[in-house]
């Protein structure tokens, strides 16, 4: 699988506000869409079984409760990866500490968790949720992925695609889960591109559409840019839709090969 594309299915989707019992049916359907169109992953917005009500006694779920475990089930029936973000809290007896925490569950039943490092502080999320710390990559059909949130895309150092002492990159792809409103969506589509072209990586954004009861207003234009900043793929804005792309392994692998850029870059350390 060394150099095997990787088939990646765009899920832009409503969310029903906080009735996660309906998002998880909508999920499911695509899940199933997702792996008969052959995809291997299939990546929704950001909290996608409750939409971003950050009342979060209503709609937090439990790290391990049903709904979370259905779609872990349903990764390994369907033998493909699902990425998204849920509210969660880890103690099922004493939900004391909340989190915006995204997810990739592989086929083999593995799940891996990145919490939101930057709360969206004009919301009031830094004051209901807790902040991330470090993050893991994931590696998946030979490809090293990295999971981030929404407004985590704004912080390029965070962002950084960090270099190993044998000169290899953290990652090949960023995936970007968001509810990124309308009103802000031309720096949606520039930070993608931005993250890309200077990470030498390939950048997924997955938005959702739709409006909450706050009257927010969502366009969606999920994306794709290759390690070159150039779109590879985009759903039309609003367009409840299914949307599939393949990443090739090889011209990422050559180009980096070619132009390491990142030898040149600064080092730096991430203080708490």
């Amino acid at each position: 699988m060394e150099h095997e594309a990787l088939q990646v299915l765009l899920a832009q989707r409503p969310i029903v506000w906080t009735d996660p019992e309906a998002n998880l049916r909508l999920m499911a359907e695509d899940i199933r869409t997702a792996a008969e169109k052959g995809a291997h992953l299939v990546v929704f917005p950001e909290v996608m079984l409750t939409g971003f009500n950050l009342k979060v006694t209503q709609s937090a779920r439990p790290w391990q409760g049903t709904e979370l475990e259905r779609l872990r089930t349903l990764a390994q029936e369907h033998q493909i990866a699902i990425a998204s973000s849920a509210f969660v809290w880890d103690d099922e007896t004493q939900p004391t500490r909340y989190y915006n925490r995204a997810y990739i569950m592989l086929p083999d039943g593995a799940l891996y968790a990145q919490d939101k490092r930057h709360l969206f502080s004009i919301a009031g999320e830094d004051r209901r949720l807790t902040p991330g710390d470090g993050y893991d990559i994931i590696t998946y059909r030979g490809w090293r992925i990295r999971l981030i949130t929404c407004y985590d895309l704004r912080f390029p150092v965070w962002c950084r695609n960090r270099t190993h002492t044998d000169g290899s990159l953290d990652y090949d792809l960023l995936l970007v889960v968001a509810n990124w409103p309308r009103p802000r969506i031309t720096a949606w589509r520039a930070l993608l591109q931005a993250r890309a072209i200077e990470n030498v990586a390939y950048v997924i954004g997955v938005n959702r559409i739709g409006s909450d009861p706050f009257g927010t207003d969502y366009s969606g234009e999920s994306l794709a840019y290759d390690y070159l900043g150039r779109p590879i793929c985009e759903v039309e804005p609003y367009a409840d839709q299914l949307l599939r792309t393949t990443l090739e392994r090889e011209p990422l692998e050559a180009f980096r090969q070619k132009f390491p850029v990142w030898r040149d870059s600064d080092l730096f350390t991430i203080h708490s």
